[in-house]
């Protein structure tokens, strides 16, 4: 599959241990008054054929850009309507099957971790990244 373009979360899943799973969608993401739930539902993800992945937030309405620090203002798309994450991810094609950089280091178990996640094409066209704890999964944002 190729993973070039723009994506936006479909939902999410969290392993809570004894608790069993939460399972959120971006609607459900959208209905939420919670701040990080707005940034979750109105990201924008974008693989690049440089083999970077970009995150991009969508900026609350009614943010006053005069408070925003130089830095801050550097990294706000063309339009003013998103800020770029200054740390980008790394994916890499490798016999067929796409992977990312989980940028998490350490053992679990006593056995060391690749830095490597495989992504899972699902039937619908999405991808789902799983790590230790969570599962995204990603749709495609038409263009």
């Amino acid at each position: 599959m190729n993973l070039i373009g723009k994506w936006q979360i479909k939902y999410t899943e969290f392993s809570l241990g004894k608790l069993g799973a939460q399972k959120k969608t971006r609607e459900e993401y959208l209905q939420s008054d919670d701040k990080e739930d707005f940034f979750m539902a109105n990201s924008i993800f974008v693989f690049s054929d440089d083999g970077t992945m970009t995150t991009f937030y969508k900026l609350p309405e009614g943010i006053n850009l005069d408070d925003m620090g130089d830095e801050e203002r550097a990294l706000l798309t063309d339009d003013k309507k998103y800020i770029r994450d200054e740390h980008q991810r790394t994916w890499k094609t490798e016999g067929g099957k796409n992977f990312i950089n989980r940028t998490t280091k350490g053992e679990i178990l006593g056995e060391k971790l690749s830095p490597w996640i495989e992504i899972q094409e699902n039937e619908d066209g999405s991808i789902t990244v799983t790590d230790v704890f969570a599962a995204i999964t990603y749709e495609r944002i038409a263009e």
